[in-house]
């Protein structure tokens, strides 16, 4: 019986050590803004090219010249809330700081071009945003907290 515990006491130890490792990072709102993110920027390059290639504009809009720079500020909106995402990582003591921008960065592309008929940004945008908010409310644990564990 007390080789069956002490199996479990060393693998507590071992999780509890390798969790040490990513203490204070919030890999929750990382994941979620990397992937809204990513879908943001990919259609805002998808909304470019498809303009690009075609007369017709996605958006609804009287003009299909609106919709190359609606694709660039896409773009520019998705490249924001990555570089915020990997904050999370990176700075994870401003993690309010940094899912507070995405949540601006993602209004932001959410409210100025709401009629965009791009399926793939609708999910972006709620990844990124739950991403945001998650990260926002979050705190991160530190090596102290996970030393008290084991």
């Amino acid at each position: 019986m007390d080789t069956v515990l002490s199996g479990v006491s060393s693998r507590k130890d071992e999780l509890v050590k390798g969790l040490a490792d990513y203490a204070g990072k919030l890999l929750g709102p990382l994941i979620l803004s990397l992937a809204g993110g990513a879908l943001i920027t990919l259609a805002g390059v998808e909304l470019s090219i498809a303009n690009l290639r075609s007369s017709t504009a996605l958006v609804f809009s009287s003009s299909a010249d609106l919709a190359i720079p609606v694709g660039a500020v896409l773009q520019v909106a998705g490249v924001l809330v990555l570089v915020n995402a990997m904050l999370f990582y990176l700075k994870p003591e401003l993690h309010q700081a940094w899912g507070a921008l995405i949540v601006v960065s993602t209004g932001f592309a959410t409210f100025t071009f709401s009629g965009i008929s791009v399926p793939i940004l609708t999910v972006g945008w709620f990844l990124s945003f739950a991403g945001g908010l998650v990260g926002i409310v979050l705190k991160p644990e530190t090596k102290r907290q996970l030393a008290s564990v084991s």
